[in-house]
C-alpha cells in the first residue's frame, strides 16, 4: 500500500444521488475519477489493471450510514479479492492521507525460501492500525480459505513476474557504463518507484532495504 491523492471536489453525481431515495455510488463519473485517482490500482494489493472492480467503501456503511455511502473521501478502488477479505472491518491505515506515511510503517518481503512462496509483511510501527493494516494484507498475499489461497496465488505470481523485472532493471542499471543507457534506465526505475507502477511497496523496499541502492532512496517520491 503507497499514498494516493485523491481529487477533489467530488464528482457531481454523489450530491445528486445522495439527495434520492435509491441513490446509486457506483456513477460512471465516479468510476472514472476513481480509476485515475488509484491509477488504475487495487489500493489494498496494488494490482494493476484489475478484471473485478469493486468501489470500496474505506469505513464501511453497512446499508445503514448514508453520509459513509456517498462520502468522496470514503470511496476506494479495489480488487475482488481484496474486497472481500477486508470486508466491513475498520481501523486500517488509510492511503490518501499522506501523513500517515503508510508505506514505511510497513515492511514486504519476499521469502526467499521459494518453496514457500510466501509474501512476508511486517509491522515496523506497533500502533493499532499498522498492525490491522499488516495482518489484512497477509491474508491478501498469502490467503487463509482454500478460495483466497488460490486467489493469492495468483496474485504472488503476478508480484514475482513483477519484481522479477524491477531487480532485472535495477541490476541493468548499475552494470551498464554507457552514460545515455543509464539515463535511460534511472528513468524507468523513477517510474518503478512511483505510485504509478504495480506493486510500488515491495519495490520501494528492494531499494530500502539494500545499501548499494542507497542514492536511489531520493526518488522514492509521493
Amino acid at each position: 500500500m503507497v499514498f494516493f491523492e485523491k481529487t477533489f471536489p467530488a464528482p457531481s453525481s454523489l450530491e445528486i444521488e445522495y439527495n434520492k431515495i435509491d441513490g446509486k455510488y457506483n456513477q460512471q463519473d465516479v468510476l472514472d475519477q476513481l480509476y485515475r485517482d488509484f491509477k488504475n490500482k487495487c489500493y489494498i494489493c496494488e494490482s494493476q489493471g484489475i478484471e473485478a472492480i469493486n468501489i470500496e467503501h474505506f469505513a464501511p456503511h453497512k446499508k445503514m450510514n448514508k453520509i459513509r455511502k456517498f462520502n468522496w473521501s470514503n470511496l476506494f478502488w479495489a480488487c475482488s479479492h481484496c474486497n472481500k477479505i477486508k470486508s466491513d472491518k475498520e481501523s486500517f491505515l488509510n492511503c490518501i492521507v499522506k501523513d500517515e506515511n503508510i508505506d514505511t510503517k510497513i515492511k514486504y518481503l519476499l521469502n526467499d525460501d521459494l518453496t514457500e512462496n510466501k509474501v512476508v509483511v511486517e509491522a515496523i510501527d506497533t500502533d493499532t492500525k499498522t498492525k490491522n493494516t499488516t495482518e489484512l494484507l497477509k491474508e491478501v498475499y498469502n490467503g487463509t480459505s482454500q478460495q483466497n489461497k488460490f486467489q493469492a496465488r495468483e496474485k504472488r505470481n503476478k508480484l514475482y513476474d513483477e519484481l522479477s523485472d524491477f531487480t532485472s532493471l535495477l541490476l541493468k542499471y548499475f552494470r551498464t557504463e554507457d552514460v545515455l543507457k543509464k539515463d535511460d534506465l534511472l528513468v524507468s526505475i523513477k517510474n518503478e518507484l512511483s505510485n504509478k507502477s504495480e506493486f510500488t511497496a515491495f519495490k520501494r523496499w528492494i531499494v530500502r532495504s539494500d545499501l548499494k541502492y542507497d542514492h536511489l532512496k531520493q526518488y522514492i517520491i509521493d
